[in-house]
């Protein structure tokens, strides 16, 4: 779901792409909080970790983000968000200025997690080759530490209109083990598309299992 939020380390509102497992969560989000940011910079990549209150229950916000070079505020990021216990990502950017009509390779940051496991959040890295010229992009993940849940899909579609991407015949889950069907959410950032971000998750009639995030340039 798509809301309204603030940047915590650039102080600039921004619209932003929201998951959580609990939908009630996703809810109480949508009135951000006043929190306590407390950012931290090494070099052009960030850190802000984010306490209070969201409709009187604990909230904890872990945001990790890289500024673009397209200008001082243009940026990709993702966050952690724990609300009463329950874990939730969503990503966020400064708008595409433009699509190029070349071939662009992405990399960077990326998150997963299996609810029946919630305390354990996968780190690893994502690889997103986004083709503007035919318009369809492929991405896959590989995780190194926590939880060993991925997700990739090939043919997403590029809507040259809203540079976002998008597919609902992903997958994500535990290679070694069960695999469900998932959609992948993504959307391009800053001058030229130089940043990319988005969400996955789970889309089977049942509750999520799965979800991820990822944020990155080229």
């Amino acid at each position: 779901m798509g809301v309204l939020g603030s940047h915590p380390a650039l102080n600039q509102k921004v619209r932003i792409v929201l998951f959580s497992g609990d939908p009630s969560t996703a809810v109480k989000f949508k009135m951000v909080p006043k929190i306590k940011v407390l950012p931290g910079w090494d070099g052009n990549e960030y850190m802000a970790y984010q306490t209070g209150n969201v409709e009187r229950l604990k909230a904890v916000l872990e945001t990790k983000g890289e500024k673009l070079n397209g200008g001082s505020k243009q940026y990709v990021a993702i966050t952690e968000t724990f609300i009463c216990g329950k874990v939730g990502f969503f990503s966020a950017r400064t708008p595409v200025s433009s699509l190029p009509e070349v071939t662009f390779t992405y990399e960077g940051h990326a998150r997963a997690i299996e609810y029946a496991s919630v305390d354990v959040v996968g780190t690893g890295t994502f690889k997103l080759e986004a083709n503007f010229t035919n318009g369809t992009a492929s991405m896959s993940t590989s995780f190194m530490t926590g939880n060993q849940s991925k997700f990739w899909a090939n043919n997403m579609v590029i809507d040259p209109r809203t540079g976002t991407f998008s597919t609902e015949s992903a997958l994500i889950g535990t290679p070694s083990a069960d695999l469900e069907n998932a959609a992948i959410k993504g959307v391009f950032a800053g001058f030229y598309a130089e940043g990319v971000h988005g969400i996955a998750y789970s889309n089977g009639d049942k509750s999520p299992t799965y979800s991820g995030v990822f944020y990155g340039k080229r």
